[in-house]
Formats: C-alpha cells, structure tokens, sequence
C-alpha cells in the first residue's frame, strides 16, 4: 500500500509524489521510506509493492546520471527484470510466494525538453506505457498544480485506510518537474489533510448566502 503519482499538467511542468509510510500485515510500521528518486539529469520515479525492490528502483534512477526520459525508458526494462527475478528467487529460497504486486513509473523531460511519464508494470514484463498521468491507489482526478496534487494524494490515503486504518501516510514528497529542474517539498500527508478540510470549512462560511 502506499500514496504515490505523477502528472503531467502542460505549459511543460510535471509532478510527482509519495507517501514515505511502509505497511506489515495492513500495519503501518515505524520509520520512514523515501518512494521519490530524483536522478542528476531531472528524471523523477517512484513506486509501490515490495520494499526491496522499491528501493532498488531507487538506486536505479540515481544511476541513470544526464539519461534524458526516452533514454531511461529504453533501459530501465531490463534492470526491473533482473531486480525482479533475483528477489523472486530469494523469497522462493526461504518458502515465501512471491506475490507480482510491485509498479514502477517515472517523469521527466525527453531530448526535445517535453515532459513524458511511463508505467512499468510486471504484467507487461516491465515495457513502459507512456501515461499523462498516474496513480496507486487509483484516483481518477487531474492534478494540474501543487493543491491539486495534495487534495489527489488526501483521497489515495482514505483508501489506504479503509485497509489500514491506522495509516497516516507519514510524509508526503512531492516534486515539481520543469525547465528549471526539480523542486522538492515534504509535508506531514494527515495533517496536511485536516488542515484542507478546514479551510475547505472556512470558504464555505465565505460564501454568498451564508
């Protein structure tokens, strides 16, 4: 489970995000996990499933140094398949199933200066598929701006919650891609949400008629 995105907003900007939680059993466990990996050239990715693998993908990304997006993408199949099948076979050593749950995705910009995003996923052997926008939990929701990507992210983590009840998201990251480069910011995912409930509150003492 986990709180994680991208978006593709136009006039070439991107975001992406994820909650930094890690669940046992539907039970949130201490400590937190960085799901963001921001790569030297400006390619941001993230992921959800198991953690080994999240934070190889973490690793990867780092790895792919000045790769511009289309680059990235051409490579980065292969090394989910390699990190994919020496995890399967390290859970298979010890009689633990191997459950194919883990989703990656990145964003950035191509050689032409365009922000793309992809979805690797292992029903597809980890080929990417170009999307304007994805999520885990899914929220059909556009996310064109910060506040939009922080009210998106509130309603992935009341999904969480209906499994995890007590899930709070820990913090969420949230990158902002464009011609200047990424920018990063973190906020606490629960009390960012009480905080827009009562402002959301507020605007409707504000209203006409009220």
């Amino acid at each position: 489970m986990t709180v994680v995105g991208f978006a593709i907003s136009g006039g070439g900007v991107g975001w992406a995000w994820a909650d930094t939680e890690v669940y046992y059993d539907d039970q949130p466990l201490p400590g937190r996990v960085e799901k963001l990996a921001v790569s030297p050239g400006g390619l941001v990715g993230m992921s959800t499933g198991y953690l080994s693998l999240l934070r190889q993908f973490c690793v990867m990304v780092a790895g792919l140094e000045r790769a511009d997006f289309s680059a990235a993408v051409a490579r980065l199949p292969t090394e989910l398949r390699r990190a994919r099948s020496e995890w399967r076979e390290e859970l298979v050593s010890v009689d633990v199933e191997y459950e194919p749950k883990t989703k990656f995705a990145l964003i950035g910009a191509d050689s032409a200066g365009r922000i793309r995003g992809a979805v690797f996923t292992e029903a597809r052997e980890f080929e990417p598929v170009e999307r304007e926008a994805w999520s885990s939990p899914f929220v059909d929701r556009p996310a064109s701006n910060g506040a939009g990507v922080l009210a998106l992210a509130q309603t992935q983590l009341a999904f969480v919650q209906a499994k995890a009840p007590r899930a709070t998201g820990g913090r969420l990251t949230v990158a902002k891609i464009g011609p200047a480069g990424v920018a990063r910011t973190s906020v606490p995912l629960l009390l960012a949400a009480e905080r827009a409930a009562v402002d959301s509150g507020r605007r409707e003492l504000r209203s006409p008629g009220r």
